[in-house]
């Protein structure tokens, strides 16, 4: 992972709400901290984490950093909505349903087929940029290329191109023209055919079981129909993404019901329709779909479902009273939660570091939070029960014993602790505990927040805190984000330790880093 992914000013922090009454217990002062010298960001800290997976994954590890951009930003949103309940413009905007969405939003979007797609360019070694990363996305998902999509047309990259021109019947001569683009898009549309299939086995299979009506599966066909267009008539590096979100779906295929084909499907029409029409850009990578569910677009991967991002948003329109949307969106997210046993987990699909699928109990925290809000604002008891299972996730699977208490996982393949995550994770499920009276969850909060204080010391260096424990020093915006998690704590539960820490990290970051 590239350590500039992770620099202070690709996020924005904002300012702490009125501080809600929680209850929880202290414990003595804490110790003098110790003074260490060494920084790295938190892409150190997890780079090692990927590099086994990333040899066993389809997506290069260069492409790996490229995500935590994405996921800090859904962070950000958490935090804004966490804390204040309102969104930021920015997000706001990002949050509204797009030109081109998915079914169920008004308006009546163009079809990825009628969409002309760009001309293609000549690319040839020694190019570099966005054109040059699209086809090494499409090498790489043929399985022509493992160098990373660096934008670099180096010997690598002609290379491949060349070995994909002879074994297509094109001139060997590693010069990427319209041709090859054409002959690229077909081989990636051949593939996406397969995919396509498996799929349409599985809708039917649904339709004969009785766990899908015909009318959305015929809506689920005529999704295939216009991703296999869109996939052909695609530029080689939109297509190759739109394959693997295909694939995505497909790999689903037994498990397609009336609740999972919806947003299944309208994932895929998502990026059908949006890479189909745009190239996005980082800083208007979020959509949403007609129930205000937030997709986030990831290089290489498309627009991914995003539970943070998605359940940020409905923070922020159960706070505001905004009842249909908020009835909408909490129906919306219920129904892709995974069922557990006895919890709901929501989980991303794309590798940061870890396996290809994985859930944050971050995440699950604020979803639990989130819930409660929307149940109390609707008084929508089986809401309340959803959000009972979203935290009830977190001590079975995403927390581990810690510092005399509890610690939640931020990334469920991970024991790292991170302080940010742990923090807001007591603030959002002090929230839920507040509306539902949960008496497992006050238990799990104040074991949660016995950790804190017993280890608050190992993040102070003496003059900055740390990301994580025994990890780096954190970025600016980190540290700034600590200052307020400790403020808010400090205001709702009246602890000292909370209160002293803060005051003294405000100290540092009145001083500067160290």
């Amino acid at each position: 992972m590239a350590d500039t992914f992770f620099t202070d000013e690709e996020v924005v922090w904002w300012g702490e709400a009125e501080p809600r009454s929680t209850s929880t217990p202290t414990v003595p002062p804490s110790r003098t901290p110790q003074r260490r010298s060494a920084r790295r960001t938190f892409a150190g800290d997890v780079s090692s984490l990927g590099t086994a997976v990333a040899r066993r994954s389809r997506v290069p590890p260069a492409l790996l950093g490229l995500l935590g951009l994405g996921l800090l930003l859904a962070v950000a949103v958490v935090v804004r909505l966490a804390l204040t309940g309102d969104e930021p413009p920015e997000q706001a905007a990002a949050a509204s349903p797009p030109a081109a969405t998915v079914p169920g939003a008004s308006g009546t979007p163009a079809s990825p087929a009628s969409v002309t797609p760009a001309k293609p360019v000549t690319l040839e070694p020694g190019d570099r940029g966005a054109g040059v990363r699209e086809l090494q996305v499409a090498l790489t998902a043929l399985g022509l290329y493992g160098g990373g999509t660096d934008g670099d047309y180096g010997p690598g990259t002609g290379a491949a191109v060349a070995a994909f021109q002879g074994a297509s019947g094109l001139s060997a001569d590693a010069v990427a023209g319209p041709a090859t683009a054409g002959a690229l898009s077909e081989a990636l549309a051949d593939r996406a055919q397969e995919d396509a299939a498996a799929a349409r086995a599985g809708l039917a299979a649904a339709v004969d079981s009785g766990l899908l009506g015909e009318e959305a599966a015929e809506q689920a066909r005529t999704t295939l129909a216009d991703t296999l267009r869109a996939i052909r008539g695609g530029s080689p590096g939109r297509s190759a993404v739109l394959g693997l979100v295909l694939h995505d779906v497909a790999a689903e295929a037994d498990r397609y019901t009336s609740a999972r084909t919806p947003a299944l499907f309208g994932l895929l029409d998502t990026n059908a329709r949006r890479l189909a029409s745009v190239r996005p850009r980082i800083e208007d990578a979020a959509v949403a779909d007609g129930t205000g569910v937030v997709y986030r677009h990831f290089r290489e991967h498309g627009y991914e479902f995003h539970p943070l991002a998605s359940f940020a948003t409905l923070n922020g329109v159960a706070r505001r009273g905004e009842r249909a949307d908020a009835e909408r969106l909490a129906k919306a997210m219920v129904a892709r939660g995974v069922r557990s046993g006895d919890t709901l987990l929501w989980q991303y699909r794309f590798p940061f570091g870890g396996p290809p699928v994985w859930t944050s109990g971050f995440g699950q925290a604020v979803g639990a939070q989130s819930l409660a809000h929307a149940a109390d604002l609707l008084g929508d008891r089986a809401l309340m029960d959803a959000a009972g299972s979203a935290f009830r996730a977190i001590p079975r699977d995403l927390s581990r014993p810690l510092g005399g208490g509890t610690w939640v996982m931020e990334y469920g393949f991970t024991d790292m602790a991170v302080l940010n995550a742990q923090l807001q994770s007591i603030i959002s499920l002090g929230e839920y505990v507040e509306l539902s009276q949960d008496p497992e969850a006050r238990t799990f909060v104040a074991s949660m927040s016995d950790a804190a204080r017993t280890l608050i010391p190992e993040f102070d260096t003496g003059c900055w805190s740390r990301y994580s424990l025994e990890g780096s020093p954190a970025t600016t915006g980190y540290h700034t984000y600590h200052v307020k998690l400790l403020k808010r704590l400090a205001a709702t539960t009246g602890d000292p330790v909370f209160r002293e820490t803060a005051d003294r990290w405000s100290g540092y970051l009145a001083a500067g880093p160290c």
